[in-house]
């Protein structure tokens, strides 16, 4: 009798534990879903900082700057220790590539007028097959739409991944340096600034250094430090060129 109750107990925990990590499977599953399902509805990231935008359209200061990009830029986070004085609003969202950033670019820089846009991309932009021209394409769509609405842009250079990461994703980084390449041409043609954040964190061979990322991929605290660096002599100039002004009424749709 004993033995029989030792054996329905052990079936019983057994059962709730059977029970238990089904429950997460399925919340892992219902989480991921949701994930997916906010990727397919928005997938220009526009609900990202909407309600940011809202606050900052309605309280009449001008940003000196926004930062638009995905993780690398998002990760940067409050940018007040890097550019102390300065007004500036992060615009990455994660994972996205830069065609991506058109479909938000009205509500996260436009709307906000910004005297300058600093326009970074990722390594996403050189793998899963995405398109060059369709990247260097949004580039200069990005630019040219800055400046017809006064905002002066900064294109920023892809930074590299680490050597490490580029056994696993072999050319990434030739890819990298390609499309570099090609957004300074369209910097050259437009009249455009640049910041070139890959020569300030590259190592020399060209890849972002190992004690500089804990995944190859995003730069820690001495990455950002270096493309800070890079940056403040280039923004200061841009903001020279676009005089300070009162703050502006503007209307937020509810």
């Amino acid at each position: 009798m004993q033995r029989l109750v030792v054996i329905l107990t052990a079936l019983l925990v057994a059962g709730a534990c059977g029970g238990a990590l089904l429950a997460w499977k399925a919340l892992g599953w219902r989480q991921g879903f949701k994930s997916y399902k906010a990727l397919y509805q928005d997938f220009g990231g526009i609900a990202e900082h909407s309600a940011a935008d809202a606050e900052l359209a309605v309280s009449g200061h001008r940003l000196d700057a926004v930062f638009l990009g995905a993780s690398h830029t998002q990760d940067w986070g409050d940018l007040k220790r890097w550019f102390p004085g300065l007004r500036i609003a992060n615009r990455g969202v994660g994972g996205q590539a830069v065609p991506q950033y058109l479909l938000r670019f009205r509500q996260d820089v436009l709307d906000l007028h910004p005297r300058a846009v600093v326009i970074e991309g990722c390594a996403v932009n050189a793998t899963y097959g995405m398109p060059a021209r369709a990247v260097i394409d949004s580039y200069a769509s990005m630019a040219e739409l800055a400046r017809i609405h006064g905002v002066e842009p900064i294109l920023a250079t892809t930074t590299p991944i680490s050597a490490a990461l580029e056994k696993q994703q072999p050319g990434t980084n030739d890819q990298i340096r390609k499309i570099n390449d090609a957004m300074r041409q369209v910097a050259r043609s437009g009249g455009y600034r640049v910041v070139d954040y890959y020569s300030a964190v590259a190592d020399p061979d060209g890849a972002l250094p190992a004690a500089g990322s804990s995944d190859g991929l995003h730069g820690n605290e001495k990455i950002y430090d270096r493309m800070a660096q890079a940056l403040r002599p280039v923004l200061e100039d841009a903001l020279k060129a676009v005089a300070p002004v009162a703050p502006v009424e503007r209307s937020v749709l509810r």
